[in-house]
């Protein structure tokens, strides 16, 4: 399995997974503009060679796809689900270095985010560039527990940035900062091995270290290094690193944003300083389009291998589950014996204030043909019995903008199953199964 970012690169190019832009492009809007063309025609991971005004190039859509995530755990993807599954609670201990970043740079005067990395400014009413794919690493001021996490990072001038901390454990963590009245040292770190960048949006319960589950996920200690001005580590194989502190009780206007979710956002966070720079000779620089693919991909696979497994427990006549968009509907294939288990198991799903739509389909259909979603919805939904609205759910704001904060909303399932009594008249078309 590759060590780092570099190394994971080289075996997806091995692949033929990598497609190559020589072009120069511009980090605002150009780079954008392209990785969203090229992806719509190629399932490929996108390097961006020239990006005008630096020496460093971009990588993005790393993860788009099912079979970048089996490679990123070295398996095949049809075990990516297991393999997954298996090592997610088997943490490994990290390993600290005495090393520095390969062939180290460190900036520590005239400090410049801009100057160092190309940050894109990805949508049209972006306020500007934005660090999306950059985890930022803090300490328990209390515990002293160590703990990452991917949040959205604003560049506000050359030394200054906004870090959203919406989730724990980094949101609190600052919350005890600010009670005793002290600054939060962070260090910002982009360009990982994919499974750190995996393990970073994964929810844990307190007081599990995410860089141990990053080694469960690579199945060996996940080396780490020192940061030189902050009491933190950070994985030896990163890219870029920028260590400072946030200020306390300090925020600015941050936004909008073009967030995942296909909205922008505009929020107040907290502001943070950057005092040293430090990158790898010869960096990459790794974004993430938010909205373009790579961020459901990634986030629906971490949701949904345990979604599909813990309503398997609940309900042992569900065979296989999809999620789509940022887990807003959810396709459930199923096996029914009752006519009333598709409403058992949407009620159940729906409890999420995530989900707004669950669509059942019987287990003929083949969940990774959006053709076969789309024939079950339109020959076996029937309007009459089969559309049901469910009332006084939990709803989220990143389904629904115009409510803020949490509350309850009326939500909608799509009964796509055969009637048990008529199941004959619905039975699909196929090629004998021994000749497939």
């Amino acid at each position: 399995m590759a060590k780092d970012l570099g190394e994971f690169l080289d075996e997806l190019e091995g692949a033929q997974g990598v497609i190559r832009v020589k072009d120069e492009l511009s980090p605002q809007f150009e780079v954008s503009a392209a990785i969203k063309m090229i992806k719509n025609k190629h399932d490929k991971a996108i390097l961006f060679e020239r990006v005008r005004g630096y020496d460093v190039p971009v990588v993005a859509n790393l993860l788009g796809s099912k079979n970048r995530l089996a490679m990123a755990l070295g398996v095949r993807e049809d075990d990516y689900e297991t393999a997954y599954l298996e090592r997610k609670d088997r943490v490994i201990k990290t390993e600290l270095e005495e090393n520095d970043l390969p062939g180290e740079v460190s900036i520590d005067r005239d400090v410049d985010i801009l100057k160092a990395m190309p940050v894109l400014t990805h949508s049209e009413k972006d306020v500007g560039p934005y660090l999306s794919s950059s985890f930022t690493v803090a300490r328990d001021p209390e515990t002293g527990l160590l703990g990452m996490g991917l949040h959205r990072i604003q560049v506000r001038s050359k030394d200054e940035i906004n870090i959203w901390l919406l989730s724990p454990p980094l949101s609190d963590f600052l919350q005890k900062a600010e009670a005793m009245n002290r600054p939060l040292e962070v260090a910002v770190v982009n360009g990982v091995h994919p499974a750190v960048l995996m393990a970073s949006v994964i929810k844990v319960p307190t007081g599990v270290n995410k860089f141990e589950m990053a080694g469960g996920l690579m199945q060996r200690p996940l080396e780490m290094i020192k940061c030189k001005t902050v009491n933190l580590e950070v994985p030896a194989g990163a890219e870029f690193v920028l260590e400072g502190r946030i200020l306390s009780h300090k925020k600015k206007k941050d936004g909008p944003f073009g967030e995942s979710s296909g909205f922008y956002v505009m929020t107040e966070s907290p502001v943070a300083k950057i005092h040293l720079i430090r990158h790898r000779k010869n960096p990459i620089y790794q974004a993430l389009l938010p909205f373009g693919g790579e961020d459901l991909t990634l986030l629906n696979f971490m949701t949904g291998i345990e979604l599909k497994r813990d309503v398997q427990k609940k309900f042992p006549f569900i065979k296989d589950v999809l999620l789509k968009g940022l887990n807003y509907m959810v396709v459930v294939r199923m096996e029914k014996t009752a006519d009333d288990q598709a409403r058992q198991v949407a009620e159940d799903l729906l409890k999420s204030p995530y989900i707004k739509i669950v669509v059942t389909v019987d287990e003929d259909i083949d969940l990774a043909s959006q053709q076969e979603i789309l024939w079950a919805v339109c020959t076996r939904l029937r309007m009459e019995t089969g559309v049901h609205v469910i009332e006084n759910m939990p709803g989220h704001p990143i389904i629904d903008p115009s409510q803020g904060g949490y509350f309850l909303t009326s939500k909608l399932l799509l009964d796509a199953t055969m009637p048990l009594e008529s199941r004959s008249c619905f039975e699909k078309i196929d090629v004998p199964a021994a000749v497939m």
